[in-house]
């Protein structure tokens, strides 16, 4: 069984993010669809003793509808770049496992990449060789990956790498998905069965769904990789009877 799954680029990720990747054997990063506002492709969420605060990116206007790959980062006013790596630092610093990711994330924002994606995907990438991940990653644009709907899409995504099995989040792929196209062109569905971790964290009350980072820097290395690796689940295949 060989399993494909993709997903949107994301500033800074979840953690089910990186589970997904984790049980796939390819990973597509799915660059050339519509950009939409707001999303997690340019924001993302960190906790502290305060509670929850959101860290957004800004994006240059345009009167096109443009592709997440071309989407452009404003750079009109860097504050944003000062208020990211401040928030990072203020409510992180004293955490045990922070100095590497702020470290690293402050060279990011100050290399003003030009392109979003490309911001994106070096955060991306550094994350997954922390975690030790080493599922492939592709971009669905350089092998013309896509399709008019979810359906086409995953269709696109399971033929052209050559995989047999297509993973998918219990959220909204597998809504607007059409099983029964799928399983009748003899291929399998995963649906990930993902349980949040729970570990300690700045803020009083727990929060899920927020930012990896926060997990990261709260969590030693080698538990981060067992608990995304080992301890959040699986995934439940469906296939033609």
């Amino acid at each position: 069984m060989k399993i494909v799954s993709a997903h949107q680029p994301h500033y800074l990720p979840w953690i089910g993010y990186f589970h997904k990747i984790a049980q796939s054997d390819t990973f597509v990063i799915v660059d050339n669809v519509d950009l939409t506002r707001p999303s997690y492709i340019n924001r993302n969420t960190l906790t502290g003793k305060a509670g929850q605060f959101n860290l957004t990116i800004p994006i240059k206007h345009s009167s096109n509808f443009k592709l997440i790959k071309d989407a452009e980062i404003d750079y009109y006013t860097n504050r944003w770049i000062t208020k990211h790596i401040r928030s990072i630092i203020h409510h992180y610093s004293s955490s045990e496992f922070s100095q590497l990711f702020i470290d690293f994330i402050s060279n990011s924002l100050q290399k003003k990449h030009k392109w979003l994606f490309d911001l994106d995907t070096e955060i991306l990438y550094f994350l997954l060789q922390y975690l030790e991940i080493e599922t492939e990653v592709i971009i669905a644009s350089e092998k013309n990956i896509g399709g008019q709907k979810e359906t086409d899409l995953f269709l696109s995504l399971l033929s052209k790498t050559n995989s047999d099995t297509i993973l998918i989040g219990k959220g909204a792929s597998s809504n607007y998905m059409d099983r029964e196209v799928i399983l009748a062109n003899n291929y399998k569905i995963a649906i990930q069965d993902f349980k949040h971790p729970i570990y300690t964290q700045k803020s009083k009350a727990f929060c899920k769904g927020i930012s990896a980072l926060d997990f990261l820097m709260n969590v030693p290395k080698s538990e981060a990789i067992n608990i995304i690796k080992h301890q959040s689940g699986n995934y439940n295949i469906y296939e033609r009877s």
